[in-house]
């Protein structure tokens, strides 16, 4: 139950991370969170080394990844006043 928690939470920080990255003008904060990503995706596969469990985190982060892309879309085009 513990090791499926810590991939889910690794899973979120990551796509969070990416989509940051991603949506971020500046150059250096680009790489802090590209950083922050990859140093994040080593401590997990160095943590874990079930097949499952890190193939869960990369469905996962890819899932976390585009489901935050397309939430920071949705209230981007929300007026708030």
């Amino acid at each position: 139950m513990k090791a499926w928690f810590m991939v889910i939470l690794y899973s979120v920080l990551c796509g969070n991370l990416l989509v940051l990255f991603s949506w971020d003008p500046s150059i250096l904060t680009r790489y802090i969170f590209s950083l922050g990503a990859i140093l994040a995706g080593i401590h997990f596969f160095r943590k874990f080394e079930a097949k499952r469990l890190r193939i869960s985190f990369i469905g996962l982060a890819i899932f976390s990844y585009f489901f935050f892309t397309v939430v920071f879309v949705i209230v981007g085009y929300i007026p708030i006043f």
